[in-house]
């Protein structure tokens, strides 16, 4: 399954992740055959050889792609941007060089290999109603078939002369042999954007709604009743048969896939695979905490899950003790089991502790920032102070940062008891990112000079009651986030560098680096706790891993670990 980036495999008996495959680029088109697996992207199409390993690399890019049992794969695009379009045929095998035909052909929006790899055929942007087929061993055009509609998906028959062509409320069949020939159903009535042959060539599925058909390949009659095979709640986007036809699956827009057993037209697994980016991190001693549909707590020395869904979009977690705390539509205190405690109808934004062990909450409404001072125990709002947007709050309670992601007032230190601001000018053009020291008396800022374009490529320490600077170093890449160790002495850095990222550490005392290593993907976040530095990447994923780089935990969305 393709999702952003990254090619997953699943088992079909659980849909468990067995093998990820990074294309380096969006993910455009699959086709998996002959032990191969073949991803499109927007940059490059790479084949990956599923027994010996082995990878190859294309400069083809786009999609459709299509690839035969014999391993021959068609690709479509320009070899290059300014390069010829057309079909590519290249046999993964090594046998033959790269071949173009139906060169000039452009843009193509589905293209087809019949079984026997003798043929292929594909529809044209510029006249979606005619399919063109041409001999893959000649490259001479065989046949141009006039569907007379509007193609949403092209599919050769077992036989290697049929072809179906699916429409919005069509489903028809012509063959190549004979191109005046043209079969119609006429029970289509829904969008057939995909169809998929049973490997026998006895059973056409098609699918584009929220339901799949299935049909007698050669008389065209309906085996299931219309909506039988329901279970999406959006479009579904792919339909294929296993190899031995047992099974039929299915990917949606909604972000799941669903395994059919199509001989009684149920549904038998289900799984939702979509990642989302996380909305929230947090790390204890005991335990890791992720938002991403719904929160999941995990333990971190047995390693089980507990998860809970929340009611709308999670602001931001802090795990204190026991306790987790959730900051969504309301503030939730849960326990370590995700039982509810007590909540709260505010809205808050941040969350933080004073000296005296209160929750503090920075709560916006209407534009009106104010700070609340909240009783763990209850959540009740013991004081109110009116300041302005706070993104972090100092461990003791007592300062602020005061900003946003580039705004004119990013970067301004203030003290929470009198209310005044300590800065005279701004940290920093944007201070997301930024962290304190444990007992909240120094803050460590993400730097770019304000009004100044570039990464922020510098780590600043400043006294948090006078604003002054104690010292800065500079880094290669942009620093995206900051997080102190648990014994204060260390300042974690999430780095993104031109093709990557990284994770460095800084000893806070003597601001000498102790420790680097790099990470597959771009640094968004971090939390750290004891020997534990839990890295949200750019692409939606969760990584957790030892102080000394060594990965102990890959989450790519909910319930999927490694």
């Amino acid at each position: 399954m393709g999702d952003g980036r990254r090619v997953t495999l699943h088992t079909p008996e659980s849909l468990a992740v067995t093998r990820v495959f990074d294309l380096g680029a969006q993910v455009w088109a699959l086709a998996m055959a002959a032990d191969w697996l073949v991803a499109a992207g927007e940059k490059r199409t790479v084949a990956w050889n599923l027994v010996t390993g082995d990878q190859r690399v294309f400069e083809q890019q786009g999609a459709p792609i299509a690839l035969g049992g014999d391993g021959l794969l068609v690709t479509t695009g320009p070899k290059k941007a300014s390069g010829p379009m057309g079909v590519t045929l290249t046999p993964l095998d090594g046998s033959a060089p790269p071949r173009v035909i139906a060169q000039g052909v452009d843009p193509i929006y589905r293209v087809s290999l019949s079984p026997d790899t003798r043929r292929v055929v594909l529809a044209r942007v510029d006249d979606r109603k005619k399919a063109l087929a041409y001999d893959t061993k000649t490259g001479a055009k065989v046949a141009t078939l006039d569907f007379g509609f509007e193609l949403e998906s092209l599919l050769f028959g077992a036989d290697s002369d049929r072809v179906y062509g699916g429409a919005r409320r069509d489903l028809h069949w012509m063959l190549v042999s004979n191109p005046g020939k043209h079969v119609e159903s006429h029970e289509a009535k829904r969008a057939v954007a995909e169809i998929a042959l049973h490997p026998k060539g006895v059973e056409l599925a098609t699918a584009g709604t929220l339901t799949v058909r299935l049909w007698d390949a050669a008389t065209f009659q309906s085996h299931n009743m219309e909506g039988s095979m329901k279970g999406h709640t959006n479009g579904i986007s792919s339909v294929d048969y296993s190899t031995d036809g047992a099974r039929l699956v299915t990917g949606s827009s909604d972000g799941s896939v669903r395994v059919w057993d199509p001989s009684k037209g149920k549904s038998v697994l289900s799984a939702h695979v979509a990642r989302k980016q996380p909305e929230a991190v947090a790390i204890s001693a005991k335990h890791l905490a992720v938002a991403f549909d719904e929160l999941s707590l995990f333990d971190l020395l047995d390693g089980t899950r507990r998860t809970r869904k929340i009611d709308g979009s999670i602001r931001t977690l802090s795990l204190h003790g026991g306790e987790v705390l959730v900051a969504a539509k309301s503030l939730e205190s849960l326990d370590a089991a995700l039982a509810p405690r007590w909540s709260t109808p505010k809205v808050f934004t941040a969350l933080g502790w004073d000296a005296a062990g209160m929750l503090l909450g920075q709560e916006n409404l209407g534009g009106q920032h104010t700070l609340h001072t909240l009783d763990p125990a209850s959540g009740v709002s013991k004081a109110q102070r009116p300041l302005g947007p706070i993104v972090l709050l100092s461990p003791n309670g007592r300062y602020g940062l005061i900003g946003g992601h580039k705004t004119a007032a990013s970067g301004w230190l203030v003290d929470l008891s009198t209310k005044q601001t300590i800065t005279a000018q701004a940290l920093g053009r944007e201070v997301a990112g930024s962290c304190f020291s444990l007992d909240g008396e120094t803050l460590y800022v993400p730097y770019v000079p304000p009004g100044k374009q570039g990464p922020r490529n510098r780590i600043r320490a400043y006294e948090s009651k006078s604003g002054k600077m104690l010292w800065e170093e500079k880094v290669d890449g942009d620093v995206s986030a900051l997080a102190l160790s648990t014994d204060g002495k260390t300042v974690w850095a999430g780095i993104v560098g031109e093709s990557s990222g990284s994770v460095e550490a800084w000893d806070a005392a003597s601001h000498t680096r102790s420790a680097k290593w790099a990470v597959d993907g771009e640094v968004r976040d971090l939390a750290v706790h004891g020997d534990r530095v839990v890295v949200t990447l750019r692409d939606r994923r969760v990584r957790l891993y030892g102080a000394d780089g060594a990965s102990l935990l890959s989450l790519t969305r909910i319930g999927e670990g490694t």
